[in-house]
């Protein structure tokens, strides 16, 4: 488990598939940047589920909280990395 607290630069892709299950799911991209270091960093994260409606809601500027877990996996011989968030707040 990872955590970032910075603030919302961007709203990403925004997309809905069907899992084998049949149950459809939406996603959204949620670009979060921390400057509490020295470097500034940026971070794509994926919300679904609980976190979509968090992202939905959320507007450029707004200070938040996400924690989220980094997943790889491979497609075709290529490695392809998401950070999923599973939780997140405004602060």
């Amino acid at each position: 488990m990872s955590e970032i607290t910075g603030k919302v630069i961007k709203l990403g892709q925004e997309r809905s598939f069907s899992k084998k299950s049949g149950e459809t799911v939406n996603e959204v991209q949620l670009i979060v940047e921390d400057t509490s270091g020295k470097f500034p960093k940026k971070l794509a994260l994926t919300c679904s589920g609980e976190t979509y409606q968090f992202a939905k809601e959320s507007r450029i500027g707004d200070n938040v909280k996400i924690q989220y877990n980094i997943e790889s996996r491979e497609w075709q011989e290529k490695w392809f990395t998401e950070c999923k968030a599973w939780k997140a707040a405004r602060v």
